[in-house]
């Protein structure tokens, strides 16, 4: 997308924000690790985290830059195109201080984002650093080779129904979930059936009540 018709609302949505949010609801630190503009929408953006308790220092605002955001698209069969407007504002490096969060953080949760960003922010992770996956099937963010390291490394994937074919592809592993190791986990959210849990020892299902 090089620009818009119209102005987009501000959904502040995106997987950083809502992971650091929600963690920070049940008690634990978090800080994002992102770019916005120097916009209105960047802004209300970094308001929302700062009101939430989340830690911001890892938010650099990107000066003559928009905001990005993502417009999906659904069909009627439930499958989802997505369009990504990246707004000029995020950088493929991240800056001195988030890599010292990485190099300091119990968990680095790696979400859709650059990919020279989340390299570079697993390289400065220690060997005390869990790390968790939010799994896109956007092969811009995650080429196989990296997908491959991360599911290899990786305390805990998230994925959907839809992407295991795209893990499956990267890993070149029927089974790629056989690749974590005991005492680590993969969540598969079944929408309303609940979530499924696939540790070392087996598959396991937990439903919504």
């Amino acid at each position: 997308i090089e620009r818009r018709l119209t102005d987009s609302w501000p959904a502040f949505s995106g997987c950083g924000n809502l992971v650091a949010r929600w963690l920070v609801a049940h008690g634990v630190a978090a800080q994002v690790v992102t770019w916005v503009g120097d916009d209105d929408v960047g802004r209300r953006y970094l308001d929302r985290l700062e009101r939430s308790g989340v830690d911001v220092r890892g938010v650099v605002i990107t000066p003559g830059a928009r905001t990005s955001s993502s417009h999906l698209y659904y069909t009627t069969a439930g499958a989802a195109v997505c369009f990504f407007d990246s707004g000029g504002a995020n950088r493929d490096e991240p800056t001195d201080i988030q890599l010292e969060m990485a190099r300091n953080a119990d968990w680095l949760c790696l979400t859709p984002g650059p990919y020279g960003v989340n390299t570079a922010l697993m390289d400065a992770a220690g060997p005390q650093t869990s790390v968790s996956w939010v799994v896109k099937a956007d092969p811009t963010c995650f080429p196989k080779e990296f997908v491959q390291r991360i599911v290899m490394r990786a305390a805990l994937v998230t994925f959907s129904r839809g992407e295991r074919s795209f893990l499956r592809e990267a890993t070149g592993r029927e089974q790629p979930l056989a690749l974590l190791a005991a005492e680590r986990f993969a969540v598969e959210p079944h929408g309303r059936k609940g979530v499924q849990l696939s540790p070392a020892e087996g598959e396991h299902v937990l439903p919504f009540d």
